[in-house]
């Protein structure tokens, strides 16, 4: 069966978990905008990188980042996250529900329930 070309299509959506939104026409911007849904449970995935530096900026929602072995939550008013080539890396949607290894009831006074559970995530 003949490949489909999907060379004018710029974004891809796993229905319920993310969509990637590439730059069109192709490199008009460096950024590629990647959202999660609320709810969702994707992950980039534990990966690091070694031809270049990632930059992350959260535009709406909130982000749980592990950044070499710390783990925080960001929101756009962190500005831009840098990632050093070779730095292990993952990130997803923060949530304030309790998870097994993490304590950010210190946070919980400076973000609303809203803006972490009830917001979807944009990053570019």
């Amino acid at each position: 069966m003949p490949r489909t070309s999907n060379i004018h299509v710029n974004v891809f959506t796993r229905p319920g978990s993310v969509t990637y939104t590439l730059p069109s026409p192709p490199y008009s911007s460096p950024c590629t905008t990647i959202t999660l849904p609320v709810n969702s449970t994707w992950t980039s995935g534990l990966h690091w990188h070694e031809t270049h530096t990632e930059f992350l900026q959260i535009i709406s929602g909130a982000a749980l980042i592990t950044l070499d072995n710390v783990t925080q939550i960001y929101t756009s008013l962190d500005g831009i996250i840098t990632v050093p080539r070779f730095s292990k890396h993952e990130w997803r949607r923060a949530s304030l529900a309790p998870s097994p290894g993490y304590d950010f009831s210190p946070l919980s006074a400076s973000l609303t329930q809203g803006q972490i559970d009830d917001e979807e995530l944009v990053v570019h």
